[in-house]
């Protein structure tokens, strides 16, 4: 089974290809890739109200680049943090599904 279409959003990548064009696609892709591979590693890291604030900033930026599954989990997690400001988190479904994430991305720069 193929989780591409499961990962990403093919009208969206097509659409931003449209609006960065098809030589700065790969930058943006890429640039997506470095960061969210840091970002990976920061979660572990980083107290309850930096991971609601980043959770805030991945699920648009996951959506900008078609990444729905990544954006909808972030999205939720924002959620439950607003809601519940101190309670506790299970990142790891959030960090495997970007990590799921990045290298179907990594793939579309090969």
């Amino acid at each position: 089974m193929d989780a591409q279409p499961q990962l990403l959003n093919r009208t969206t990548i097509e659409h931003l290809k449209l609006q960065v064009g098809a030589d700065m696609l790969p930058v943006v892709i890429a640039t997506f890739v470095r960061e969210g591979e840091a970002a990976i590693e920061l979660l572990e890291h980083i107290q309850t109200e930096q991971i609601q604030h980043y959770c805030h900033t991945l699920k648009s930026s996951a959506a900008a680049i078609g990444a729905d599954a990544l954006a909808q989990q972030a999205s939720m997690l924002d959620q439950q943090l607003k809601d519940c400001p101190h309670s506790a988190v299970d990142l790891a479904p959030l960090q495997r599904l970007y990590r799921n994430t990045l290298i179907v991305l990594r793939s579309l720069l090969n």
